[in-house]
C-alpha cells in the first residue's frame, strides 16, 4: 500500500499531526521501511500545515538524492567490492583503530569527543544511543539510520575508503556508513573515559572481526616526491623549498607514509607551525601547506594516491598594513642610479663591480626580474632588424642562460640610454662570457642556489647598507619592476604590451596571442626619460661608464 498524504495527518489518539508518506518500492531497501511518519510536533492544524510542506520538500528531496545513486541497479560496477556483514564490520574496526592510534595516547579534553558523540546519535539506531549524551532528536528526517550514517560520516568515510583504495557497492556501502557510525560512537566512549583519566582498555575492542583490508605495499613520501620531480621537472629552487617543507611535515606526523595522512593531520601540523613554530601567515600558506598540496594534487591526478587531505585546507592572511608603494620613488631611484656610478673598489671584481654599475639600470630601463639579468651573457645582447629598416639593440632573457619564471625566453629591446652610457661597450668585452659572473669562480652551492642569484643578493645588501635604502616597504631589486610599469602606464603603453616586457603571464588566452616586436618595445621603453640627465652629467666620462 502506497499512502502519499497531501495533507497533514492527525493521530487519533493524541491529536498531534503527522507527515506520511509511501517509500517507492526500489528506495525501500536504503530507506529501511515502506512508509516514513514524521511527526510535526503540533496540535494546531495551521502549524501543521505550514510544516507539512516543508518535511515534503525535504523528503522529496532526500528521495532524489538516492534515485542519483542509481539505487534500483542490483549489478556492481567492476571495480565495487561486495563484502559480507562480517567483514563489514571488521572495516569499521579499522577505523576505530585509526582513531584510536591517532589520539588514545592524548586524548585531550572529554567535552570535545562528546560534541561528537552528540552530534553521531542521530545516525544510530535508538537501542545504541548512549543516556548519558542523548541529542536533541528529532524524527524530521526521511531515512533510515544507515543513510543517516551517510549524511553525518559521508566525508570522513569517504576520505577512510579513498585512502585505502576501496570502492564497495552501493548496498555494502550504506552498511558500512552505519558500522562506521557505531564503530566510531565506541572510539568516542572510549576516547571520553581517557580524557577523564580512566586508560584501562576497551573491553569491547575485540568485537571487530578481521580487517579484510589487503596489506599495502610500502609507500614513503621522498619515492614520491622523486616520482613528481622526474614528471613534472620543478626548477631547482623550487625543488630545494618543496624537500624543506616536506622533510618537516613527515618529520612532524613520525612517519614517512602519504597514504596515512588524514585532514586532521594537515590542520595539525598548520596549527604548529603558526604557533609553537612562530612563523607568518603568508609563509604558512604559501609553503607550509602549498607545497605538501602540490605534490597531493599530482598524485592524486596520477592516481598515485586516492586522497588529497590538503584539498579543503586553508590559511587566512590577515591583510598587511601598506605604508607605501612598493615601488622606489623618483628620489630613491636616482639614489641608487647616483650610488651605481661611483668608483667602484679596489677590491671588487670586474664582474662584481660590472653588475653594481649596470643591473640596476638595466632594471629601471627593462622591468626584468634581477635574476634575469644577472644571469646574462654577451651573446644575449645583440641588434635586431626592424620593418621600418632600424637595427634595435635587444637582450634576450632566456632559460638557456639560467631560469625564467614561465620556462619561456623573451626579447627586450634596450633603451638608447644605455647605449649612450656606454653598456654595449662592455657587452662586446665580454665576447664569450657571462656579463656579471664566471661560473669557473663557483664555490660549490647548488643548482637551487646559483652564482648568478648570489649577485642578485649582494645588490640587494649593497642598497640596503652603502646606499641607505632600509624602508622594509619595498624589496630593492623588485621595486624597479613597480616603478618600471609606473612610468609605461603614465606613458600610455597598452598593458599587453607591459606584459611582453616585463615578463608577466597574459590574462587571457588571447592576449597570449601575438608579439611586440623590438621597434614596438622600444617605444615603450622609451617612455621612461633618461635617469639623472638634469642632476648630473658624469655618464659619458671617466672610468665607472666603462666597467
Amino acid at each position: 500500500m502506497v499512502l502519499a498524504m497531501s495533507r497533514p495527518w492527525k493521530h487519533p489518539k493524541t491529536g498531534v499531526y503527522y507527515f506520511r508518506k509511501g517509500v517507492p518500492e526500489h528506495l525501500r531497501p536504503l530507506v529501511g521501511k515502506w512508509e516514513v511518519k514524521i511527526s510535526l510536533g503540533t496540535k494546531v492544524a495551521d502549524e501543521a500545515r505550514e510544516l507539512h510542506s516543508t518535511v515534503a520538500a525535504q523528503v522529496a528531496q532526500d528521495w532524489l538524492h538516492l534515485q542519483s545513486t542509481d539505487a534500483s541497479s542490483s549489478v556492481p560496477s567492476r571495480n565495487e567490492r561486495i563484502l559480507t556483514d562480517q567483514e563489514i564490520v571488521g572495516l569499521s574496526g579499522d577505523l576505530y583503530r585509526e582513531v584510536m592510534n591517532r589520539h588514545g595516547e592524548n586524548p585531550g579534553l572529554a567535552h570535545v569527543w562528546e560534541q561528537k558523540l552528540r552530534k553521531l546519535q542521530l545516525a544510530l539506531p535508538a537501542r545504541l544511543r548512549s543516556v548519558d549524551f542523548v541529542a536533541p532528536l528529532k524524527a524530521s528526517w526521511s531515512t533510515g539510520p544507515a543513510l543517516m550514517a551517510g549524511r553525518i560520516l559521508g566525508e570522513d568515510v569517504r576520505d577512510f575508503m579513498d585512502r585505502h583504495a576501496i570502492n564497495l557497492e552501493w548496498r555494502c556501502r550504506n552498511k558500512f556508513y552505519l558500522a562506521a557510525a557505531m564503530a566510531l560512537a565506541q572510539a568516542y566512549r572510549e576516547l571520553i573515559k581517557r580524557a577523564e583519566g580512566d586508560f584501562r582498555p576497551d573491553p569491547d575492542a575485540a568485537r571487530f572481526p578481521a580487517s579484510p583490508l589487503v596489506v599495502p605495499q610500502p609507500c614513503d613520501w621522498q619515492s614520491l616526491y622523486e616520482e613528481y620531480r622526474q614528471s613534472v621537472e620543478p626548477a631547482a629552487a623550487t625543488v630545494k623549498r618543496q624537500l624543506g617543507v616536506l622533510k618537516k611535515f613527515f618529520g612532524f606526523l613520525g612517519h614517512v607514509d602519504p597514504r596515512r595522512v588524514s585532514e586532521e593531520d594537515v590542520r595539525r601540523w598548520l596549527k604548529h607551525r603558526l604557533t609553537e613554530g612562530n612563523v607568518a601567515p603568508q609563509t604558512v600558506r604559501d609553503a607550509d601547506l602549498a607545497h605538501p598540496k602540490t605534490l597531493y594534487i599530482w598524485a592524486l591526478s596520477e592516481k598515485k594516491l586516492h586522497h588529497n587531505p590538503f584539498r579543503d585546507i586553508k590559511v587566512r592572511v590577515p591583510k598587511q598594513v601598506k605604508l607605501r608603494d612598493r615601488e622606489y620613488t623618483h628620489d630613491e631611484a636616482e639614489r641608487v642610479l647616483e650610488a651605481s656610478l661611483l668608483p667602484p673598489s679596489a677590491r671588487m671584481t670586474e664582474e662584481g663591480a660590472a653588475a653594481r654599475r649596470w643591473i640596476p639600470w638595466l632594471c629601471a630601463y627593462s622591468g626584468a626580474r634581477v635574476n634575469e639579468l644577472t644571469q646574462l651573457r654577451a651573446s644575449d645582447i645583440f641588434l635586431e632588424k626592424v620593418p621600418d629598416g632600424r637595427m634595435v639593440w635587444v637582450m634576450n632573457i632566456t632559460p638557456e642562460a639560467g631560469t625564467t619564471k614561465n620556462r619561456a625566453a623573451r626579447k627586450v629591446s634596450l633603451h638608447l640610454d644605455l647605449i649612450d652610457q656606454g653598456f654595449i661597450r662592455y657587452v662586446e668585452r665580454r665576447k664569450g662570457r657571462h656579463l656579471f659572473y664566471l661560473p669557473e669562480r663557483r664555490r660549490g652551492g647548488s643548482d637551487a642556489n646559483p652564482q648568478n642569484k648570489k649577485v642578485g643578493e649582494r645588490l640587494a645588501a649593497w642598497v640596503r647598507s652603502d646606499v641607505g635604502i632600509t624602508d622594509p616597504g619595498i624589496d630593492p631589486n623588485h621595486a624597479w619592476r613597480h616603478l618600471f610599469r609606473s612610468w609605461l602606464l603614465a606613458g600610455k603603453v597598452p598593458g599587453q604590451v607591459i606584459d611582453r616586457i616585463d615578463g608577466h603571464a597574459p590574462r587571457t588566452v588571447g592576449e597570449s596571442y601575438g608579439s611586440a616586436w623590438p621597434a614596438v618595445m622600444l617605444d615603450a621603453v622609451m617612455a621612461i626619460p633618461p635617469y639623472l640627465t638634469k642632476r648630473m652629467d658624469i655618464r659619458s666620462g671617466g672610468t665607472a661608464q666603462d666597467i
